[in-house]
């Protein structure tokens, strides 16, 4: 929480979905993955979601009191996670740089897939038909000049205050997106960061969907590690509405429309949008400066890894170190993650992988009169 850089590319990280043939539309895609993320919300609040565990102990969950209705709040010298209560049940969606809020729970019931599909159409069209000051921008600039700047939204108008308790109270974040990415690259950076200003980079999680019907999530890192996220994802890609989620019931009627929402429109005095510009600025030189390139490595796996005597961890970190001494022509510490949730609130810490048998294994595949025998020795 004291790092002072932007979240957004230096702290979030993201996961791309694989296409879902049972969606032809983008909010009907949106929708079902709203359902699947409110199921396992459910769980987490009532707390039937069973613990994860290893062979031999259970896993400490105090990572999921940070995945829903809760958000990272820049101040200084250091940030903070506020989290809220669970009867907060909103959902904040943002399209063309504005954000709308809707009840996922209007008097205590959830609304079908087909409804939650009605209120995306309605709020695109209200925001494409519109235009707004990006500020949602302001949660990618540096965290002090966030602080400074929220400060600022707040003291702008009480509105801007109560807006700002509504996004960061909601359950999550759906950013309906207008890129069309078809390449590995241009997907990863949709799902990554998108254009900046459609997204409010400060939540744990943000479920992103594309004008071309693909998905992904984007998160932030300072509560959470991957495990309880990749968990979360897991299991809204393979959900399945139940047929009550796809058809009201027979005794209940609803009117089209019937799910309302709200635009969140702030107030943005001519500090804001400079601080606006200032944070677009920030924003577009950082992303500049990132170089994505997908591979697809289909030639082989980690069942084959595995059937070959090898770690796929271990394989893949001598992968790293390998190509990072041929590049360099030097080695340096690799970084690897440490799971410790065995422990209390325990989460993940940082070990080196690289040792001086990793580096003469490193110099051996260099070295052409170092024979293959040699070098399957070494590894």
């Amino acid at each position: 929480m004291g790092y002072r850089d932007p979240v957004i590319p230096y702290v979030s990280y993201h996961y791309s979905f694989n296409d879902d043939p049972e969606c032809m539309r983008p909010n009907q895609r949106a929708a079902k993955i709203i359902l699947g993320a409110l199921s396992f919300r459910k769980m987490v609040a009532d707390g039937s979601l069973e613990p994860e565990k290893t062979k031999d102990a259970l896993l400490c969950s105090h990572s999921y009191n940070f995945m829903f209705n809760a958000c990272r709040i820049p101040d200084k010298p250091s940030d903070y996670c506020r989290t809220m209560s669970y009867s907060h049940e909103t959902i904040v969606v943002m399209r063309n740089s504005q954000l709308f809020l809707f009840d996922f729970a209007p008097r205590g019931v959830q609304p079908t897939m087909e409804e939650i599909e009605e209120v995306l159409d309605r709020i695109v069209h209200v925001a494409d038909s519109n235009a707004a000051v990006p500020v949602g921008i302001l949660t990618a600039d540096e965290r002090d000049s966030w602080t400074d700047n929220r400060a600022l939204l707040r003291q702008a108008s009480p509105d801007n205050a109560r807006i700002l308790d509504e996004i960061e109270s909601s359950a999550f974040i759906v950013s309906l997106e207008k890129d069309l990415p078809v390449t590995r690259e241009e997907f990863s950076h949709a799902i990554w960061h998108g254009n900046g200003r459609n997204r409010w980079f400060d939540k744990p999680g943000q479920f992103v969907i594309t004008d071309n019907n693909r998905a992904g999530f984007n998160g932030e890192h300072s509560m959470m590690d991957g495990t309880p996220t990749l968990r979360l994802v897991e299991y809204v890609i393979g959900y399945k509405p139940t047929a009550d989620q796809l058809q009201p019931a027979a005794t209940t009627t609803r009117q089209k429309g019937a799910v309302p929402f709200r635009k969140l429109t702030f107030v943005t005095p001519p500090a804001v949008v400079s601080a606006v510009k200032k944070a677009e600025a920030v924003f577009d030189s950082a992303i500049a400066k990132q170089h994505l390139k997908v591979l697809n490595f289909a030639a082989y796996g980690k069942e084959e890894i595995k059937r070959l005597g090898c770690s796929p961890d271990a394989f893949i970190q001598m992968v790293i170190q390998l190509a990072y001494t041929r590049l360099h022509k030097t080695a340096r510490p690799t970084y690897e993650s440490s799971m410790t949730r065995k422990f209390l609130h325990g989460r993940t810490e940082t070990c080196r992988s690289v040792t001086n048998e990793s580096v003469a294994w490193c110099r051996a595949m260099a070295d052409a009169s170092v024979s293959n025998s040699e070098r399957v020795r070494l590894f």
